[in-house]
């Protein structure tokens, strides 16, 4: 499925402009989550895409809007008339026997399983099952047959109120629970329907100047210099700069590929001219790393989600050789292996800390700070704000456009494109 052409047949239907413009983000949104869903039913995914939409606390307009985008869509689609079923609001959870598991042991087996179907990000699968752990803690002693969600609402209660979490935590351990009883218990999420998505406050990135970032990456010890240069020079994020491996350089034509970023999607980047040499120097000792470990007999690197089974050689292989592989080598003990991983997050975080104290920066620096003072540097240059959506990878650019506040302004005097003619 796809929305080439929908702009057209819009117009065609007389709706342009502003409106047609939150018809297309209305349907992008809603192919994103049947892909996440993973069911082809237009009528079944349609209904659970409205009702996520009501339980996360749009309002009547919104759904409604966004009812009407999907009917032009599968309309365009010729796919006739889309008959959506409506859902009574403010409906009682009923016990459901025959579907709803025994033991919340099944439960966890069958949400980690729901999120491997629909292939979510490992930091995602590992979030939504630490949350129905802290659930189930919750409402123990009831079994999954007598939970209802009523119960999950009291816990958000509980944790907004006495647990003081951050809006985007609470938003979190909502949509983990919505996504457990609809997978795992089988049940409506009707009791939370009065409880609205947290509101996040909008958080201006932090950035640092030319200078300064000039000074902490030139501090860096060795290799988290090169991963510094690299996120900053490309505006990468921590977990796509660590997850490079060698097949996705070219060094010839000077570009970079980045796998499965955030969303899974892919991207293109251009590399800075200034790295060829130290990019070279550092794959002559990759290159190294690898022999060794081939000659010890390695069972080769991690491979991504849903290769580890039919890797068999490739895992082993240079090309998918980590670009910044760890120090040692992982004991695999449930499969008796010797894996290769690449270096952990927390030792470039850690670095990045003491680096910037040492120096005595006086902002609060992270990794991330990379990538933002990249992402400023690029719109203080004028280049056009959607080419650096692109190299971020945003999906939309009003996210990018927080860069346009952490800068000075530097107003010229309006002049007509007549008198430079």
């Amino acid at each position: 499925m796809g929305i080439q052409g929908l702009k057209d047949y819009l117009a065609q239907n007389s709706i342009f402009s502003k409106e047609a413009y939150w018809a297309e983000k209305w349907v992008e949104e809603y192919l994103a989550f049947v892909r996440r869903e993973g069911n082809s039913n237009p009528q079944e995914v349609t209904s659970l895409f409205l009702e996520d939409l009501r339980l996360k606390g749009k309002n009547s307009y919104c759904i409604k809007k966004a009812e009407e985008a999907l009917k032009y869509y599968y309309q365009f689609k010729g796919c006739g008339n889309l008959e959506i079923e409506k859902k009574p609001e403010n409906v009682v959870d009923k016990p459901q026997s025959s579907s709803c598991p025994l033991g919340w042991y099944d439960v966890e087996k069958i949400v980690g399983s729901s999120l491997d179907v629909r292939r979510y990000s490992e930091r995602t699968k590992r979030n939504y099952l630490y949350w129905l752990k802290k659930f189930i803690e919750f409402v123990k002693p009831k079994l999954p047959l007598e939970t209802e969600s009523t119960d999950a609402r009291k816990y958000i209660e509980m944790i907004a109120g006495e647990g003081g979490v951050s809006a985007s935590t609470q938003n979190q351990a909502f949509n983990a629970l919505l996504f457990v009883f609809r997978t795992g218990l089988k049940k409506p999420y009707a009791g939370m329907s009065g409880i609205r998505m947290a509101k996040r406050s909008i958080t201006l990135p932090s950035a640092l100047s030319k200078d300064s970032v000039k000074q902490l990456i030139d501090n860096l010890k060795t290799p988290y210099k090169l991963i510094g240069q690299l996120m900053y020079g490309c505006g990468l994020r921590l977990s796509e700069v660590l997850k490079i491996r060698l097949k996705d350089l070219n060094l010839q034509e000077e570009l970079l590929t980045i796998r499965r970023g955030k969303g899974g999607k892919d991207r293109i980047l251009p590399m800075p001219k200034v790295l060829n040499k130290s990019l070279e120097e550092h794959i002559l000792k990759v290159r190294e790393m690898h022999r060794n470990d081939v000659v010890k007999g390695f069972d080769g690197v991690f491979m991504p989600e849903g290769m580890e089974k039919n890797s068999g050689r490739m895992a082993r292989d240079l090309p998918w050789y980590w670009l910044f592989p760890a120090k040692d080598i992982t004991i695999v003990k449930d499969k008796n292996e010797k894996r290769r991983y690449h270096i952990h997050q927390s030792a470039m975080s850690r670095e990045v800390k003491l680096t910037s104290e040492k120096i005595g920066l006086i902002q609060r620096v992270t990794t991330h700070t990379f990538r933002h003072s990249f992402a400023t540097q690029m719109i203080k240059d004028n280049y056009d704000i959607t080419q650096v959506q692109v190299l971020l990878g945003h999906s939309d650019v009003r996210t990018t456009m927080l860069y346009t506040h952490t800068m000075k302004l530097d107003p010229k005097p309006l002049k007509s494109p007549l008198d430079s003619l």
